[in-house]
């Protein structure tokens, strides 16, 4: 489909979390970002408890890392490689200032703003389609970042790339 199978997961998973009284997430947006596929592979994956323990608490040590980079090191721009269907830019408690950018495939992008579309962002949130495995393309999406104020989420992307792309990058 034109949204990935393990993207769907983990935004069926984070709406699993937020309906725990104890999740390690808040995520008001999962659910439908989810919706029926993401929430029918997630209840057929063998182990969910773990997978939720392991999404969710990785969800949140990231959430944390966030907004102590944003308000300990003055983090002006945050660059989220392989955004999925990830939510903070809606759902923390983020400056209306920072510069938020979405990389990923268009199709998800897509996805994603169309399912977000009567929610606003809590910050300025851009999308680029960059396929990062593309080595002129992902040069050219990191020469438009303030290296000195940026901090980057790879967050589920990496083990899905090569090697060499994962050292570029």
């Amino acid at each position: 489909s034109h949204v990935s199978d393990p993207a769907l997961l983990t935004a069926a998973v984070r709406a699993m979390e937020t309906d725990r009284p104890n999740g390690w997430v808040r995520d008001p947006f999962a659910a439908s970002l989810a919706g029926g596929r993401g929430l029918a592979i997630a209840q057929a994956l063998p182990g969910l408890e773990m997978v939720c323990f392991v999404v969710g608490m990785r969800s949140r040590i990231i959430d944390d890392v966030v907004l102590t980079a944003i308000s300990k090191y003055g983090i002006s721009t945050v660059l989220s490689v392989g955004a999925g269907l990830d939510t903070r830019p809606w759902r923390l408690a983020l400056p209306a200032d920072l510069r938020w950018l979405e990389v990923d495939l268009q199709p998800v992008l897509d996805y994603k703003t169309a399912v977000l579309a009567s929610e606003k962002p809590r910050c300025r949130v851009e999308h680029l389609a960059v396929d990062v495995s593309d080595p002129r393309r992902r040069h050219a999406l990191f020469q438009e970042i303030p290296v000195a104020t940026a901090l980057m989420i790879t967050e589920g992307l990496l083990m899905y790339l090569p090697a060499a792309t994962v050292e570029a990058i």
